[in-house]
């Protein structure tokens, strides 16, 4: 049996740079100081991992998949373009150490990795 806890939103500050401001499909620079992503832990047995995910799609950093549809189709009458992606970052939570450790971890791989992802995702 799977266990899965969510939060839906955490934003983590810092000096990555987004592909957009919010879960609200905000226009932004692509040069800001945070991200807004889901946050869920997964257990299953005495296993844990913690996972970062958000929908990033042009100008925009979606983590609601209603808002993804509602842009996707947006997009598609204004655009002529249904591109989209799904970044999922996943790290395991080691038997001796917390879930505020693997958090801090995966945060501080979401601020290098982000500026990477941003030059290969939908513009």
């Amino acid at each position: 049996m799977h266990k899965i806890s969510q939060r839906p939103v955490q934003r983590l500050n810092g000096s990555a740079s987004t592909a957009g401001a919010g879960p609200t499909g905000q226009r932004a620079d692509r040069q800001t100081s945070s991200i807004t992503v889901n946050r869920a832990v997964m257990e299953k047995g005495a296993s844990k991992q913690l996972s970062y995910f958000w929908f990033p799609q042009r100008d925009r950093v979606l983590t609601n998949a209603w808002e993804l549809k509602w842009y996707n189709f947006w997009d598609a009458l204004t655009r002529q373009r249904t591109d989209r992606a799904l970044v999922r970052l996943i790290t395991p939570v080691y038997p001796n150490e917390s879930i505020d450790d693997a958090d801090r971890r995966l945060a501080a791989f979401t601020k290098e990795i982000v500026p990477v992802l941003n030059e290969f995702l939908p513009k």
